[in-house]
């Protein structure tokens, strides 16, 4: 069932696209999913699915059965990669998807909660895998390792991707610069961050072309960001850090506002009904927005996309209470006017999505896993007739 709420901007025009779950969702899945992606496992063009959870710390792959189908237009229909449930370790608590080996498949890199390891799974490309791999990314971390995710990005444009990780104890950034072969070197100097850095996310926020870090630091309640050097480490933008609302633990990055820069949307212990909106300077400086993206229930997970595509960038969550997903649809987002909409996702309770055209129609579609449910959902774009 699809429920709709206007927002307080006013009115606005009929949708010409809704999502709606695929005829076999939900599927068997993985409990107390903390990480879900998306990418091409076998070569066949089409989008398959990663889970992991951190305990046991199992890693799901999710075959896309779309060649059944033709011509494209599948259902979302999935079954297990053959191999079964990787072992993964333990605390598991983060994935992230790329090509680390130059053989232009997707690899698998997850990172562990309380280990200065990260997991490393490369693809052969035609849906195996290499034994799993455990790589550091720091020669020592003190006090002790403490990691809730990662992101893989080319830091020193040398076209081999980098490893970059928020070690909350530490309160520290550090990178890993890979080595085009899945292997990866620990940079020596980390990164400072504020008090307990939680999460990192990565994007160009200077437009230097150089990719950036930004950090939402859950104790001292402001951002870290550290703008590319070059080499592959990392330099503080000038000025005093942005305050961010109390026990910010994740950001997601896009242009919200449609100026040309990246701004940064966060979600917060202390008021878990909302979503907050740091707008990008150019310089590597935000500013905290009055403009927030309110809902009926807890929101995280969160991802920024143009979702509908229609050239504007929504901002997307999964709702673990109501079993659903959220969105705040741009209609004028320079004047900040966006729209909530919501889909249910029947028989999961949506913890985490990713997003990605899983049926080769060219309209976007949301999967979503769940935490107390053990399953997994595909929620499909649909043009309206």
């Amino acid at each position: 069932m699809l429920v709709s709420v206007l927002s307080a901007c006013g009115s606005a025009p009929q949708d010409s696209w809704r999502l709606a779950p695929a005829p076999d969702s939900p599927v068997a899945g993985l409990p107390k999913v903390n990480g879900l992606a998306l990418a091409d496992f076998n070569g066949d063009g089409l989008l398959d699915i990663a889970a992991v959870n951190g305990d046991p710390g199992q890693l799901l792959i999710l075959i896309n059965q779309g060649e059944h189908f033709a011509p494209f237009q599948g259902e979302g229909r999935f079954v297990e990669f053959p191999g079964g449930i990787i072992p993964v370790g333990s605390s598991a608590s983060g994935i992230a998807i790329g090509d680390l080996d130059g053989n232009e498949s997707s690899d698998i890199v997850i990172s562990h909660h309380d280990s200065n390891e990260v997991a490393v799974i490369l693809s052969n490309g035609d849906g195996t895998f290499e034994p799993v791999r455990q790589a550091a990314v720091a020669e020592r971390i003190e006090p002790a390792p403490h990691a809730h995710n990662l992101a893989l990005a080319d830091l020193n444009n040398d076209g081999d991707l980098d490893i970059v990780v928020a070690q909350a104890d530490a309160n520290a950034i550090i990178a890993a610069l890979g080595d085009g072969a899945g292997g990866f070197r620990p940079l020596m100097t980390a990164f400072p961050a504020g008090r307990h850095p939680y999460t990192v996310v990565v994007a160009d926020f200077n437009n230097d072309g150089r990719n950036d870090v930004a950090a939402p630091n859950a104790d001292s309640n402001d951002l870290t960001i550290g703008l590319g050097d070059g080499p592959g480490g990392f330099t503080a933008p000038a000025g005093a850090r942005t305050p961010l609302p109390a026990r910010t633990l994740a950001l997601a990055a896009g242009d919200v506002n449609a100026d040309g820069v990246i701004d940064l949307v966060g979600s917060a212990d202390a008021v878990q009904n909302e979503l907050s909106l740091m707008l990008g300077d150019g310089t590597g400086g935000f500013a905290r927005s009055a403009h927030a993206f309110t809902a009926p229930s807890r929101v995280y997970g969160h991802m920024i996309a143009d979702i509908n595509q229609d050239g504007m960038m929504d901002v997307i969550a999964p709702s673990i209470d109501r079993s659903s997903i959220i969105i705040w649809l741009a209609d004028e987002p320079v004047a900040m006017r966006f729209r909530r909409v919501e889909f249910e996702t029947p028989g999961t309770d949506s913890q985490v999505l990713a997003i990605g055209d899983i049926n080769g129609d060219g309209i976007l579609d949301v999967v979503t896993a769940g935490w107390g449910q053990a399953t997994i959902t595909v929620m499909l774009g649909q043009a309206r007739q």
